[in-house]
């Protein structure tokens, strides 16, 4: 319920969006435009038919935003790295999965939007406080398995099947596609040389957490059978990604 929730504000964000490129609002929030181009890096926790999973994986990611609204922002983010889990003494499953994605994210800067006009540089304290950002957004994911655990006397290590050989077995696929229904973002955007640019140009330090829950059980490779053969019903895998990065404003 929680991500569908998500995925509503996010086509309700979006609409508002494009609705205010031909009705410009009252008050004066739209901006004149810019771009941000952000690049950064960090580590990946996947959570999907793993319990308790204890390996991390790595990915970057590079995002181009425009602003369309004075704390509403409109973007593409690309994603590309790796995916781990390893189970414990009692679960042999473990996975690696080199992925790749690429989407569109909206972004709020609430107390950017709320703020009253002003006619002088912002102190240190507003400055920050305008850094924080939530977004939501949609994104396509290929997975590439490199490497993962199978038994074909474990059910539970099976995963989607791609054929089946001369001997009834089943041949498993090297190869999934997902989408993130959504994707959630929470962070902060934080200028450093803003107060100081004369240009409108300015550089800024990136911390983001992202919470990216995907529309099947396919991200991690497992798709569980019981000893009957028949899939089990299980919940859709998601990971999260830690960021650390810079963005660019011009």
């Amino acid at each position: 319920m929680f991500r569908y929730s998500l995925l509503l504000m996010f086509i309700c964000l979006s609409s508002t969006i494009f609705a205010q490129l031909y009705c410009p609002p009252p008050h004066g929030k739209r901006s004149d435009g810019s771009f941000h181009i952000s690049l950064g890096a960090g580590p990946t926790y996947l959570r999907g038919d793993i319990h308790k999973p204890n390996t991390v994986g790595r990915a970057a990611f590079f995002r181009l935003d425009y602003t369309i609204l004075k704390g509403i922002d409109l973007g593409i983010e690309g994603q590309f790295g790796s995916l781990e889990a390893l189970g414990d003494v009692t679960d042999p499953r473990e996975v690696r999965n080199n992925y790749r994605g690429i989407g569109l994210v909206a972004t709020f800067y609430p107390f950017k939007f709320f703020s009253a006009p002003r006619y002088t540089r912002p102190s240190l304290v507003e400055l920050i406080g305008e850094s924080f950002y939530v977004g939501v957004g949609i994104m396509g994911l290929v997975n590439n398995y490199d490497s993962i655990y199978r038994d074909m006397a474990m059910p539970s290590t099976w995963g989607p099947t791609a054929y089946v050989d001369p001997d009834d077995g089943p041949i498993f696929q090297t190869r999934t596609n997902s989408m993130t229904l959504p994707t959630a973002n929470v962070g902060l955007a934080v200028p450093i040389n803003k107060r100081r640019s004369t240009m409108g140009k300015y550089w800024s330090v990136l911390l983001n957490a992202q919470f990216n829950f995907a529309n099947n059980d396919l991200v991690d490779g497992y798709t569980p059978y019981d000893a009957a053969g028949n899939p089990i019903d299980t919940a859709h895998d998601m990971y999260s990604f830690y960021t650390l990065g810079v963005r660019y404003s011009f």
